[in-house]
């Protein structure tokens, strides 16, 4: 979508910044950014309209220096042995992962913290622990194995939050007709 975007309005300053779910919405409410694009869950805020752009499905990871058979299912309880990789306490995900496990009587405790998504696929191919990624992320990713669930993952989704009062600029209305219609034909 950028390059395309890009493409069509040469003139336009993007600026793309890279915050956990709950710090895009902040920079949303203050006004210092127009939209943005985030995974569930998210906080409510009244003054806020989330768009669900494509749902996301994340496995568990691991490199081959976790010897664990192919084709073998574990149990969350099996899971929650290893040493285990993930986003920031004070992000949505990390919030997302320690419910899941409670719901199964488990506590969820990363003993390795990531600032983003794609710094945990060098760390678990590193053998620093187990992760948890969406599908896409791995996909070509040699050193990278999934993990197969007796537990289903719940769904998440990527969404574009916007204000919902106050109306957006061309530009930025163009980006998310952009992104919708690109997420609508499954791009």
């Amino acid at each position: 979508v950028l390059k395309q975007y890009r493409q069509q309005y040469p003139g336009i300053r993007l600026r793309i910044s890279n915050h956990s779910t709950p710090q895009a919405l902040s920079e949303i409410v203050g006004g210092n950014a127009d939209i943005a694009v985030v995974t569930t869950p998210t906080e409510t805020y009244s003054s806020l309209e989330e768009i669900r752009i494509k749902p996301l499905r994340e496995v568990a990871v691991r490199s081959s220096d976790f010897r664990i058979p192919e084709g073998r299912k574990l149990s969350l309880a099996e899971l929650a042995s290893f040493p285990m990789i993930s986003l920031g306490h004070g992000t949505k995900s990390y919030a997302f992962y320690s419910e899941f496990f409670a719901e199964h009587g488990l506590n969820y405790r990363a003993e390795t913290e990531a600032g983003t998504s794609d710094q945990i696929i060098p760390m678990v191919k590193a053998g620093l622990g187990i992760g948890f990624l969406p599908k896409e992320m791995i996909e070509g990713e040699d050193d990278i194995k999934e993990i197969q669930l007796e537990e289903k993952i719940p769904e998440r989704f990527v969404c574009l939050v916007k204000r919902r009062e106050q109306p957006l600029s061309v530009a930025a209305r163009e980006m998310v007709r952009m992104i919708t219609e690109n997420a609508e034909k499954g791009l």
